[in-house]
């Protein structure tokens, strides 16, 4: 009866289209004041708008898309919301959000602020890199050099205890974003680094090697400080989701503005 498989065809459209319509809004999920302790025991991407907002809306569909795709992503098991300022001061207070849209991503306890571009492809790029492992334990010397090839800055804990790893691990965590981290086993590599007994943490950056050598050892703190110091190279060409990076460090920045044919500049002398 063509009929009765017309009105059969309509009624499948209109199923997928109500499936489509239920499986992109559980992509976002309209966050609460619960929200306030929920994001300890599991990996969200918040979005913390308010509706007034003009920026906020021409994120919008933005958000939906990244949404969708991190929804069906087999690569990452991360959880997308958004949370109204205007109705939940106290958890945007909690969070320090003074500007919106501002984009936080909560991870294994740690909180990772999204400062770069509105665009799909650089937030889910954000959050691969921050949900991806902190620390990749190295089985053999010659992997250094892989890392280092392959790495503007590594850093490297050479022949480290237990308790140390664990310890450079946490640390990696906070600083996932800005630099790659690495351990090893090898008495190698420590001979050819001229090196005494160890541990040592060491970072491989601009063709050169330097230590740590904080006269308080490898405790947390000084670990930290020490690696947000040194987990940006000295000359690089800065990208717009890197500026922040470089605003927050403590060091002195000198900016070459150059065009894209800037070949005649590729031998500024360094001071």
């Amino acid at each position: 009866d063509p009929v009765r498989e017309s009105n059969r065809m309509h009624v499948l459209r209109f199923t997928a289209f109500l499936f489509a319509i239920a499986t992109a809004k559980a992509s976002v999920v309209e966050l609460d004041a619960d929200f306030g302790e929920s994001w300890k025991t599991e990996t969200w991407l918040v979005k913390f708008y308010a509706p007034w907002c003009g920026y906020c809306k021409s994120f919008a569909p933005v958000w939906e898309e990244i949404g969708k795709k991190l929804h069906s992503s087999q690569e990452v098991d991360v959880h997308v919301g958004r949370l109204d300022c205007t109705l939940y001061k106290d958890v945007a207070s909690q969070f320090d959000v003074r500007g919106m849209p501002t984009v936080k991503l909560f991870h294994k306890g740690n909180e990772y602020v999204y400062e770069g571009p509105r665009e799909t492809k650089h937030v889910i790029n954000f959050v691969k890199k921050a949900t991806g492992p902190a620390l990749l334990r190295l089985k053999e010397r010659r992997e250094v050099d892989d890392a280092v090839k392959n790495n503007a800055v590594a850093f490297v804990l050479l022949n480290a205890a237990e308790h140390i790893e664990e310890l450079y691990e946490r640390v990696a965590q906070q600083h996932i974003l800005t630099a790659s981290f690495f351990s090893l086993q090898s008495v190698d590599l420590q001979t050819e680094l001229h090196l005494g007994d160890g541990p040592h943490l060491i970072v491989f950056k601009d063709d050169h090697f330097y230590v740590y050598r904080d006269p308080r050892g490898l405790v947390e703190d000084a670990v930290s400080e020490w690696i947000k110091q040194e987990q940006l190279p000295a000359f690089p060409d800065i990208e717009l989701v890197q500026v922040q990076d470089y605003l927050v460090s403590s060091k002195f920045i000198i900016v070459f503005a150059l065009g894209d044919d800037h070949k005649e500049y590729t031998h500024v002398p360094k001071y």
